[in-house]
């Protein structure tokens, strides 16, 4: 008799940063998301597989004989999936998830270039999905689950623009082992009545991460333009720092500083120390080159994706304050006409800052990300919008866990106490 074996998978996924899985429609932003008929999003099973398998080919050389493969030019030359992926379908409270609009721009010496500003939709953090994975074959469970405990652990990620701190996620995974079939004919596991029992371990070793506790010391401008309508009596900001649509236990809006922010302050000062193939090679490009063939007009992108991954950081501790200002002409010292404006902007708190490697950074990689982090701790490197006015500045209280003492924040000697926490491996 032949031996029947079935192990499957739940995955309840909650999002630890927003997420954007393009559905290849640009009708709301620049980049829309993947949505299902009655508009609520989801995840499809190809991303997933896309990344699982990315992780185990990279890692065991056994992407094609899990995910299976067909060759290009030999269609004969194929095989079918050993497991089976489904789409992740939102599952969170209803109403609860916000698909929220986020601004992207290139800034050189904090000035946006010409045509790189773009919008792209995104699922807010908080939003829970499930999902479920379906194994025919023992051998490969252990394979499975180490892929699962990288993305709970953040190495693994979902969607675009992952290393710039999108796409992170929690995981809550139960599984279900069946060696007859009987018993799985039997058994329903979309069923809400289905009892997976308690949830595996995730217990993921990664490589080399930079985990801070940052503290603001003054005020964060990382603008979100706002069209809300005041109640009667008030004045309705015309921007306001970029929060997220989830409320804190206080009932106030969550402040955010987006991966992409700490990225481009952190690779425009990398680059400043001299070396520039450096700075491409750990952040990553884009390049358009001229195609030299038959159609000389025509060009085609070069592209390298970051090695370095940048957390998106949530503030909490602060206050907001709303204030209605002029702009003031340099020259004269008066005010500019039609340039009153209103601002709501985050003031004080506590934040976190995870910077992890994709690839092992060598000694003089390690030491130049430790002398951004010197600056930024200094006050020489600031982050986000006003930073010529005091705006997005911070100061390093812990590194990996460890609290500095006050001797360690002297700015002689904030490098040496960052550098002995971390360590490449």
């Amino acid at each position: 008799m032949m031996n029947f074996y079935r192990k499957v998978y739940k995955l309840v996924i909650i999002l630890k940063s927003p997420m954007s899985v393009g559905s290849g429609a640009n009708e709301n932003t620049d980049k829309d998301i993947v949505v299902d008929s009655v508009g609520n999003p989801f995840i499809p099973a190809t991303s997933l597989a896309g990344v699982l398998r990315n992780y185990i080919e990279t890692k065991y050389n056994k992407g094609n004989e899990i995910f299976g493969f067909i060759t290009e030019n030999d269609s004969d030359n194929k095989k079918d999936s050993l497991i089976r992926v489904y789409d992740a379908l939102y599952t969170g409270k209803k109403n609860a998830f916000f698909i929220t609009n986020r601004d992207m721009v290139t800034l050189k010496n904090k000035v946006a270039e010409t045509g790189a500003k773009f919008d792209m939709e995104a699922v807010e953090t908080g939003a829970e999905f499930t999902a479920y994975l379906e194994l025919p074959d023992q051998e490969y469970a252990n394979i499975i689950e180490d892929a699962l405990e990288a993305m709970n652990a953040g190495i693994i990620r979902i969607g675009s623009k992952t290393t710039r701190g999108y796409g992170e996620v929690s995981l809550n995974v139960y599984s279900k082992e069946f060696s007859d079939i009987a018993s799985w004919i039997d058994f329903d596991m979309i069923s809400d009545q289905t009892d997976w029992g308690e949830p595996l371990d995730m217990d993921y070793k990664g490589s080399c991460q930079i985990i801070l506790g940052l503290k603001l010391n003054g005020g964060i401008s990382i603008r979100e333009y706002t069209t809300e309508v005041a109640p009667e009596g008030e004045t309705a900001p015309d921007y306001r720092q970029l929060a997220l649509h989830i409320e804190s236990e206080s009932g106030d809006a969550v402040p955010v500083i987006p991966g992409t922010s700490w990225a481009g302050a952190f690779r425009e000062r990398f680059t400043e120390f001299g070396d520039k193939d450096a700075a491409k090679a750990l952040f990553g490009y884009v390049t358009n080159r001229k195609d030299s063939s038959e159609n000389p007009e025509e060009s085609e992108s070069e592209t390298k994706k970051s090695v370095i991954v940048f957390s998106e950081s949530q503030l909490s501790g602060g206050v907001w304050k709303k204030t209605t200002r002029n702009a003031i002409d340099r020259f004269t010292g008066g005010t500019k006409d039609g340039a009153l404006y209103t601002e709501e902007t985050y003031y004080g708190g506590e934040t976190e800052l995870s910077i992890s490697f994709r690839e092992d950074p060598s000694e003089d990689v390690l030491n130049r990300i430790v002398a951004c982090l010197a600056d930024l701790h200094n006050g020489l490197l600031a982050v986000g919008g006003l930073t010529s006015v005091g705006r997005g500045l911070f100061e390093i209280v812990s590194v990996n866990g460890k609290a500095l003492s006050p001797d360690e924040k002297k700015p002689e000697n904030i490098f040496s106490a960052i550098r002995k926490e971390v360590a490449a491996e």
